[in-house]
């Protein structure tokens, strides 16, 4: 449902209450829209992380240095391949390889660009689209079937979804740093330096990974090789 028809909806239930209930039960009935509202802008939500897979697939992806909150010009470019190749089932994809906060910004390298899963279906992309991505400085890498922590957010805009990434990583940070969580899910912290984040729809959703093995196959990052 649209996240705007949603809170008028909220609201307008909260002014029933009011008008049908009384003042009591219209104050109670605020403070549980207030909660929806928040939730629906992601204040109020907690990610969740469990145990799943990232897909096999193909990916076509151009290396970055920099801070990751800077690179809205990257998925830009990449959203355009999909529109101008009229490339079908590919969405945006970003790998990132290191921890921010460890490094100077400068220095943190990312691999953004496009990818399919192509387990059932081997994608067949023109020599045209081929010739360009080379042309661009996009790497092209067949990402295995790979056992990851997983997470699911959905969006509205560009703000809830940050506030979706920043909750992911801090949940993320601590769970790594948890004895049983890493007993639990049998987890080498040392293996979890790698993330990807898959845009399913650019406008509403998005997954995170953690590859917990093959790590070595999603180290597409070749800039300073």
């Amino acid at each position: 449902m649209n996240p705007f028809f949603s809170i008028i909806l909220l609201l307008y239930t909260n002014y029933l209450v009011y008008h049908f209930s009384g003042f009591f039960l219209g104050l109670i009935s605020s403070l549980i829209v207030i909660y929806r509202i928040l939730y629906i802008f992601g204040k109020t939500r907690t990610p969740t992380i469990f145990l799943g897979s990232f897909q096999q697939g193909l990916s076509y992806t151009k290396d970055y240095f920099g801070s990751y909150t800077q690179h809205q010009l990257a998925f830009t470019e990449a959203s355009k391949l999909i529109k101008s190749f009229n490339l079908k089932g590919f969405v945006l994809i970003a790998i990132y390889y290191d921890k921010p906060g460890t490094m100077d910004d400068n220095k943190l390298r990312s691999s953004i660009g496009i990818y399919k899963r192509s387990r059932w279906s081997p994608e067949k992309v023109s020599e045209e689209f081929e010739k360009y991505c080379e042309e661009k400085g996009y790497n092209k890498s067949e990402l295995p079937d790979t056992s990851s922590l997983c997470c699911i957010w959905d969006y509205f805009n560009y703000d809830t979804m940050m506030i979706g990434v920043q909750k992911f990583y801090k949940l993320l940070d601590l769970k790594i740093r948890d004895d049983n969580f890493k007993k639990t899910f049998n987890i080498d912290e040392n293996k979890t330096k790698i993330s990807v984040e898959v845009y399913e729809n650019i406008d509403s959703n998005i997954s995170f990974y953690v590859p917990l093995v093959n790590t070595e196959n999603f180290m597409v990052f070749k800039k300073n090789k």
